[in-house]
């Protein structure tokens, strides 16, 4: 589900509640009018449409809430609604006042505004408008009927605001989770790319080199030597992890299959150590490497290997051997590398302790991640910020044409509503208390102006209801009433939904209250709800239908985000992962002709004794090569440099570590000094110069270099006795 979707299920469920009120309240009408009482007893026609209109009502809220409503929907109660207004025409009951003319033809407006296609709903709302005026002339006069139709422009304006702001706001949240993803997954992608570089990288030193070396020395066991081709063959055919390896494996058989010159001591616990598979990997490479290298370098007489459970797994390999200068390595691809960045790959660390005549401890700690918490508690505003974007255009869409028409019907009324310069007055401040809430629901409403604004509004119109005549109360001198629904429509978005609704019940029981207590004194409760029922819809209406607008939207707004979340996960995660695949293939392909079968053959103890040394020295040189200057040298690059070589020329290739570079800028630095009469040397150097990568291209003796094409060249120096050049490769 996207934004854009939520905001439809959201005006759906709006409607719904819309239909709730209304059909409640014609409800009591039908019952009243099938029993021959109340304002349609004595009238078939308005008693059987009354009917239509709730049962009508009760299926459309049924619809609204569980499938999408369409065109047919809008079309029947359109056709309801003309069927009220038709019946009361023809029969003109007089107990139905125009506050319940009005709700059928707000039923019809509504959806024919937001869910039916324009070019079909702007013609049919000026029709259900122009129905009601043409109705209620014979019975109201024409300045009335023209009056009548307020409430349904006051929804019509409503309507016809909200729903494309909200869509507009769908719309653009939807791009921004598209481009957050769209980010994410490049992210993602570069991280995959770099990390396949370095795991091929330790690949090649770890198992391709060492094999090779091994294969070009003359003392290394047969066994021994076969065993390192074997597994550099099989980490050269091996598939680079995926995000989707989530399986667990005991850390304890994956060390077990360990080899070594040293003798060794292993301690491991007696229950399983397990890890996700990926962890094992790491942990069994850079452990590797940390027991080659006491082999090589330690000349030691026994080395420790310990494993230690807990909620960090560890590993510890100590020597008694030569030990070392720790700060003499920096940067070395068999420490930094194979072992410490190994482990960072996969969350952990790995700290080596060393220092001459002292033996060596490597520590190989891994942490699992805590579980991913859900989403952080969001406040009611900023998950409406994050729906919709800015949370005040909606919010001026719902309220700006409901106060405005208000104030025209309130300027039409002075002479019905005692005290009305009063009221007005008070109207002024309602207004201005509303766009303020709007203006600060960017940031939040705090509860005390909250309360404060409602119970300034809530308390005018409840005394309204006291000083308006009896007579008059359910014509449109009573409107104060409903005026205060904006203000309470915006306090249920902005606020905990029970303030808003506590301060709609509020008005209705103190209206019921005064009424009770003043001019209908004497008469059962259930007939003063009844008779103030149309006032009472007005603000309960905007209240309910805020209310549940706002809830559908958020609620919807944090799934779309959870669900936006997981989505972009799992497509950066696959990204990810082809990225692993197709860097690993690049790299791999100059190698594999030559490296492979090589190593093959003496995994198989196939290979020509004779020749074994020179080849597997040569190779040995190439990945070296590959090493410093990973994905430059393709396959006909690295021939020229093995020609070079060949000739005498002193070629040297290196990097420093960290530094990211375009290859095939580096390339095409290189390409041209090999072409022709190899010079004496060769040395290019890669070095970070104030954030940008730097090649610096030395030839001796001297001869004219030529920078690739569109390359910044920072320095150019050209003698009889060498060249040098320095070209910016940043990537």
């Amino acid at each position: 589900m996207n934004f854009r979707a939520g905001v439809e299920v959201g005006l759906q469920r709006a409607y719904a509640v819309l239909l709730v009120l209304f059909g409640a309240s014609w409800a009591a009408l039908a019952v009243q009018g099938l029993g021959g009482t109340g304002p349609v007893g004595g009238a078939p026609l308005s008693t059987a449409a009354a009917v239509a209109f709730v049962v009508t009502s009760a299926v459309l809220v049924v619809r609204g809430l569980t499938t999408r409503l369409g065109p047919a929907d809008v079309a029947v109660m359109a056709l309801v609604d003309a069927a009220v207004q038709v019946a009361f025409v023809l029969e003109e009951p007089a107990g139905l006042v125009v506050g319940y003319r009005t709700q059928p033809g707000v039923a019809a407006l509504v959806p024919l505004l937001t869910l039916a296609p324009r070019r079909f709903g702007i013609p049919g709302a000026a029709g259900v408008v122009g129905l009601l005026v043409v109705t209620s002339i014979p019975a109201d006069g024409v300045l009335a009927a023209f009056l009548n139709v307020w409430p349904l422009l006051v929804a019509g304006s409503i309507a016809a605001g909200m729903a494309p702001a909200l869509r507009t706001a769908g719309a653009r949240a939807d791009a921004a989770a598209r481009a957050e993803r769209d980010a994410r997954i490049a992210a993602d992608v570069a991280g995959a790319e770099r990390e396949a570089s370095a795991e091929f990288a330790r690949i090649l030193h770890d198992d391709v080199s060492a094999a090779l070396r091994g294969a070009a020395t003359p003392t290394v066991p047969a066994d021994e030597r076969r065993a390192e081709a074997r597994r550099a063959v099989e980490a050269l055919d091996g598939s680079p992890g995926t995000a989707a390896e989530t399986g667990e494996v005991d850390l304890r058989e994956t060390l077990a299959g360990l080899t070594g010159h040293t003798p060794r001591r292993t301690t491991v616990p007696d229950a399983p150590v397990p890890v996700p598979a990926g962890v094992a990997d790491a942990v069994l490479g850079a452990t590797r490497e940390a027991l080659r290298n006491v082999d090589r370098h330690a000349g030691a007489n026994e080395v420790a290997l310990r494993l230690d459970d807990g909620p960090r797994p560890r590993v510890t390999i100590s020597d008694d051997g030569a030990g070392f200068d720790p700060a003499s390595t920096d940067g070395s691809a068999g420490i930094a590398g194979s072992i410490v960045g190994r482990m960072a790959s996969v969350g952990g660390t790995a700290t080596v302790g060393s220092a001459p005549g002292r033996g060596t401890t490597v520590t190989l700690t891994w942490e699992p991640d805590d579980p991913e918490p859900g989403p952080a508690p969001t406040g009611r505003v900023a998950l409406l910020v994050a729906a919709t974007g800015d949370v005040r255009r909606p919010l001026y869409a719902v309220t700006v044409g409901y106060l405005a028409i208000m104030a025209m019907v309130a300027l039409l009324q002075p002479g019905q509503v005692p005290q009305a310069r009063w009221f007005l007055l008070w109207y002024a401040v309602v207004c201005a208390l509303t766009v303020l809430l709007i203006v600060r629901s960017r940031t939040g409403v705090g509860p005390v102006p909250a309360l404060a604004a409602a119970a300034f509004a809530v308390g005018g119109a409840v005394l309204s209801v006291a000083v308006v005549p009896y007579e008059d109360l359910l014509t449109f001198a009573s409107w104060p009433v409903g005026a205060v629904a904006p203000l309470l429509t915006v306090l249920v978005i902005v606020r905990p939904s029970p303030e808003a609704l506590l301060a709609v019940l509020a008005e209705q029981a103190g209206i019921v209250l005064v009424l009770a207590i003043g001019p209908m004194a004497g008469t059962a409760v259930g007939d003063v709800v009844l008779f103030a029922l149309p006032m009472l819809v007005a603000p309960a209406l905007g209240t309910l239908m805020g209310a549940l607008l706002g809830v559908t939207i958020r609620r919807l707004g944090r799934a779309t985000i959870e669900a936006n979340a997981r989505r972009a996960a799992v497509d950066a995660g696959a990204a990810a992962d082809r990225v692993r695949r197709t860097v690993r293939d690049r790299r791999i392909a100059a190698l594999h002709e030559e490296v492979r079968p090589f190593l093959a053959s003496v995994a198989a103890g196939t290979d020509d004794p004779v020749t074994r040394r020179a080849t597997a020295t040569a190779l040995e040189m190439a990945i070296r090569d590959e090493l410093h200057l990973p994905g430059v040298l393709d396959r006909e690059l690295r021939a020229a440099v093995d020609a070079a070589r060949a000739t005498g020329c002193r070629v040297v290739l290196q990097t420093a570590a960290g530094v990211r570079f375009d290859p095939g800028l580096v390339a095409a630095l290189l390409r041209p000094v090999l072409g022709g009469t190899p010079p004496g040397e060769i040395v290019l150097g890669l070095h970070d110069d104030d954030g940008a990568t730097t090649a610096s291209l030395v030839v001796v003796p001297g001869r004219e270099l030529a920078p690739p094409d569109g390359a910044r060249v920072t320095m150019r120096d050209v003698t009889p006795e060498y060249a040098w050049v320095e070209v910016v490769v940043s990537a």
